[in-house]
């Protein structure tokens, strides 16, 4: 898996990376709250349905 280190706004800073066991970290900066997903994923439909429409898109064009 190759690292991630994206930056999105989409109705307030959204900032991805890869942490440690490959699990992708997503931090809200304006709430300065951190999610863990397994994998890109969980990563994207864990954005899509939590209404992060363009956070699940740029996640995509990563993983493509």
């Amino acid at each position: 898996m190759k690292s991630i280190n994206l930056e999105v706004n989409d109705g307030g800073i959204i900032h991805i990376w890869t942490g440690t066991m490959g699990n992708i970290m997503v931090s809200h900066e304006d709430t300065k709250t951190l999610r863990s997903f397994p994998d890109l994923d969980h990563a994207i439909n864990g954005m899509f349905l939590s209404g992060h429409k363009l956070t699940a898109k740029r996640l995509n064009e990563v993983s493509q």
